[in-house]
């Protein structure tokens, strides 16, 4: 029984940076052409990615 009560504080104590964390996701959804860009080099794999941020950017 004494080691209960510690337990309890601590998931207490840890509960809202769970609860946050889960708050801040979301989820976003967008179409991203793809098919001009070579992924097979990292120039095409930054452009890609590029797109991707610019996507989120106008949806967060």
């Amino acid at each position: 029984m004494m080691f209960r009560t510690p337990l309890i504080a601590a998931a207490l104590i840890a509960l809202p940076m769970f609860a946050t964390a889960a708050a801040a996701q979301q989820t976003v959804t967008g179409t991203i052409s793809y098919a001009d860009l070579n992924l097979g080099s990292p120039a095409g794999v930054a452009a890609l990615e590029a797109r991707i941020d610019a996507t989120i950017a106008r949806q967060g």
